[in-house]
């Protein structure tokens, strides 16, 4: 169709398309749709007055029942706690505490234990029933072997220059510690380290001074005392408990950390007690009273139902690690497990951080 009359014709149509509508007879162009924007400066604000707060974390309560909660794998900083209370067999928990605000969390996995020392000596000991390697962190290692070996894995610890193994018949109040040159991997010497009822050792070295817990083999009851180098007693560790007459300071689980020099801080195996002790010389310094630790939270409501709170934890089972500046935290286990003691080494002062309760 030519082009004029194609534009006729729809011409035309759209005149007849207006008419029968009765909207006239012209056609024009087509006029655009216009649709108003509002200008955003004069838009209403949609956003809420204030941002809420991020939800509080979730309450976390430890609760073992009647089970042990060992505290393994301590580790704390300025504001900041983190460890594992265990059944000893197939329960492990991990927990993170914020000292700010006195929150627990609980962790996917296990913190890195601090070490007791304050200067890591990276030394590493790895026994066998037979053998005793020490190696230092060059890579350099040295491997004892004791006589008179039995069965079971030999108990050891080691310094940069000195090791020590408990061998013997320890049950029958036999037990000896031989003395070794971790270097040279030579026997220097050897002690005995059983008293009375208490036979069964665990060590561990303290720089350069021995630090034996002895158990009686069959309860979590250990009496602990100092050796030097050669060998030598030092002194019994904590001494005497105040207050109860003929009962010694108890030191199953060697909760032990560095705090400045040769003053180290032991922690009695029922967590009641804090002492500090020169493991040079043996002299006894300040003594710190727990028994804060394990009394019902200030604010808790009476409840004459509700069992009488414990006056002492299970033997060997709180930990001792370092705080911030001049803080050492206790880590409790059962029967009241993860309370947190921060205990100013300078004045003495304890303060307690509580889990939640667990619901019963």
């Amino acid at each position: 169709m030519p082009r004029a009359l194609l534009a006729g014709t729809l011409g035309l149509t759209c005149a007849a398309a207006l008419v029968g509508a009765g909207l006239g007879s012209g056609c024009g162009p087509t006029q655009p749709t216009v649709v108003e924007v509002p200008d955003p400066a004069k838009l209403p604000d949609a956003r809420p007055e204030s941002i809420p707060d991020a939800p509080p974390p979730i309450a976390t309560c430890i609760g073992h029942g009647d089970r042990p909660a060992i505290v393994r794998a301590a580790a704390a900083g300025a504001d900041w706690v983190q460890f594992c209370a265990s059944d000893g067999a197939d329960l492990n928990e991990c927990y993170s505490v914020n000292l700010t605000t006195s929150t627990y969390e609980r962790l996917g996995e296990a913190p890195k234990p601090q070490p007791i020392a304050l200067f890591d000596h990276r030394v590493t000991v790895t026994s066998t029933a037979s053998t005793v390697e020490v190696c230092r962190s060059n890579g350099v290692c040295a491997t004892l072997r004791p006589k008179g070996a039995g069965a079971e894995q030999l108990r050891a610890a080691a310094s940069a220059t000195r090791a020590v193994v408990l061998l013997g018949d320890a049950a029958a109040g036999k037990g000896r510690a031989e003395l070794w040159d971790s270097v040279a991997g030579k026997k220097l010497g050897q002690f005995k380290y059983a008293r009375a009822e208490f036979k069964c050792g665990a060590v561990k070295m303290l720089d350069e001074t021995i630090f034996i817990s002895a158990s009686t083999c069959t309860g979590p009851g250990a009496r602990g005392a100092l050796y030097s180098g050669k060998g030598r007693k030092i002194a019994d560790v904590g001494g005497p408990v105040a207050g109860a007459r003929g009962r010694s300071f108890g030191t199953a689980g060697q909760a032990v950390t560095q705090v400045d020099g040769a003053t180290w801080a032991f922690l009695e195996e029922q967590a009641t007690t804090l002492v500090l002790q020169n493991v040079v010389t043996g002299k006894l310094g300040k003594r710190v009273d727990l028994t804060a630790l394990w009394a019902p939270a200030p604010d808790a409501a009476p409840d004459d139902d509700a069992a009488a709170p414990p006056a002492a934890g299970h033997r060997g089972e709180a930990m001792l690690v370092r705080g911030g500046q001049g803080t050492l935290v206790v880590i409790t286990g059962g029967p009241a497990p993860g309370r947190i003691g921060l205990v100013d080494v300078a004045t003495g002062k304890v303060t307690v951080v509580r889990p939640p309760a667990c619901s019963p």
